[in-house]
């Protein structure tokens, strides 16, 4: 594979060289401001290690354009520790991965291990779940989120409608990774009562003994917090502590529980107002996957009619029905307020 460093720090940028060429690819290294996006276009690396410094702005923008490229590379950024919002901005824009100055060469190692897993297997595109159903354009799209998020260990924002299956989408990325056979644990944040969540997730000390959380349950597998918007702030506090223990020293760490979290609020609107802790919320959206409303992709319809005809007939034992093209038709021109429940 063909690897193409843009670094503005001459001693970082010869190092990465270096040791990228031990590691057997193919690679070439520049200043950050020699004609990036020419460059990649023209001679198209199948990776491309991008510093957002110092103008992280125009850097930004020129991840955009990289990522707009007909031969698209995997775009790894590279930033200062202190500027996680940028990372953010990054992760949203495309970018495949981050690694945070100072550089551990471990940190290199495990983020491209992870490309050629990508590039050696099938992709989750070419052999869909049943458990995801549409081939519209939106829906690929999710698919390959969906593909992106299973083989890392970043937290997961999935946001939608009430009924667009966002527990489903949780439940298919811990089934596609390496946390497969270790628990699922769910916990609905808005059902359990303000001054119970806590326990609920984090354990507390009683007469008989010590009462597990769910994310001492979750241990070497993923916990998914369902409504993430409503919990109290304080127990938000609680939870950025333990992902910055899980980012920071994840080695030694005592926890080792992927966190995926989905909501139906605008939680940039809830961090605007105070109610929604802004770094939490950062921590969360690393990966983000959005999932649209059944109304704006009714090519889909037909799928899920097939699906559930065929749900019906194993059902009660039927041999003969189904519907009509008129029939189709007709459910594809409702608006479908509640999505599929």
């Amino acid at each position: 594979m063909k690897i193409f460093i843009f670094e503005s720090d001459k001693s970082l940028r010869n190092l990465l060289k270096k040791f990228l060429l031990k590691e057997g690819f193919s690679v070439e290294a520049f200043g950050h401001g020699e004609k990036v996006i020419d460059t990649v276009e023209q001679r198209k690396p199948d990776i491309v290690f991008l510093d957002l410094s110092p103008d992280y702005e125009k850097s930004i923008q020129m991840l955009k354009e990289i990522i707009s490229l007909e031969k698209k590379p995997y775009v790894i950024v590279i930033s200062d520790d202190d500027k996680h919002q940028y990372l953010i901005k990054a992760m949203k824009a495309g970018a495949y991965d981050y690694v945070r100055k100072p550089i551990y060469l471990s940190q290199i190692k495990k983020v491209l291990k992870n490309v050629t897993k990508i590039e050696d297997t099938d992709s989750v595109i070419e052999n869909p779940s049943t458990d995801i159903i549409g081939k519209s354009p939106v829906m690929v799209d999710v698919l390959k989120k969906i593909d992106k998020a299973s083989i890392k260990n970043n937290p997961v924002l999935i946001t939608g409608e009430k009924g667009t299956g966002k527990e489903t989408i949780a439940k298919l990325i811990h089934k596609l990774s390496n946390r497969a056979r270790k628990p699922f644990i769910s916990i609905n944040c808005s059902a359990t009562p303000s001054g119970l969540i806590e326990t609920e997730l984090f354990g507390c000390e009683e007469n008989n003994g010590a009462k597990e959380g769910k994310l001492l349950q979750s241990q070497g597998g993923t916990l998914f917090l369902d409504k993430v918007s409503e919990l109290p702030y304080q127990v938000q506090e609680k939870l950025l502590k333990i992902l910055n223990e899980i980012e920071k020293s994840h080695a030694s760490s005592k926890v080792d529980v992927r966190i995926i979290a989905a909501t139906e609020k605008d939680l940039i609107k809830l961090t605007s107002e105070g109610k929604f802790k802004e770094e939490l919320f950062f921590k969360l959206s690393t990966i983000e996957i959005n999932l649209p409303p059944l109304r704006e992709r009714k090519e889909d319809i037909p799928f899920f009619v097939e699906i559930f005809t065929k749900e019906a007939f194993k059902k009660y034992g039927l041999k003969k029905g189904g519907f009509t093209k008129e029939s189709v038709d007709l459910i594809k021109g409702y608006s479908f307020p509640e999505n599929i429940k």
